[in-house]
């Protein structure tokens, strides 16, 4: 079996290296310019390049100026939406926005970005797959 093991700040990564692991890291790391071994060591570090800064999330709380819900063709799902807007507690707009935003956000959280391009190459649990260990030091 062929791993690469990745020191991290708070410990190690066990990469399973085979040859599905390449099949999938291989056009990604293409697309950063770099081997399947040096991006495999950036992501395992949260350093690649160009990538979404984590833990940045939208805002939640407000909408941004501009940010309009319009009412839906659809008298039922209308319905719906208004009534679990009352019951959190919200109105629409705001019951509406804190689901796009809370969607955007855990959307971002798992996506691998291209550096070039700035869209989304690859979601990181096709890659999580292939970790056989990973040991974390308190």
């Amino acid at each position: 079996m062929n791993s690469f093991i990745v020191q991290t700040r708070n410990g190690q990564a066990e990469w399973n290296l085979d040859s599905q692991c390449r099949k999938v890291v291989t056009p990604i790391s293409d697309q950063f310019g770099m081997s399947a071994e040096q991006f495999l060591e950036l992501y395992s570090r949260h350093r690649l390049p160009g990538q979404l800064s984590r833990g940045i999330r939208l805002d939640e709380e407000r909408a941004p100026a501009g940010f309009s819900v319009a009412p839906c063709d659809e008298p039922s799902i209308q319905k719906r939406i208004r009534r679990a807007a009352r019951f959190a507690g919200f109105s629409v707009k705001d019951f509406v926005w804190r689901a796009v935003a809370g969607s955007v956000s855990c959307c971002e959280d798992d996506m691998i970005v291209s550096p070039k391009t700035g869209r989304p190459l690859a979601h990181e649990v096709e890659l999580e797959n292939f970790i056989m260990k990973r040991e974390l030091v308190q």
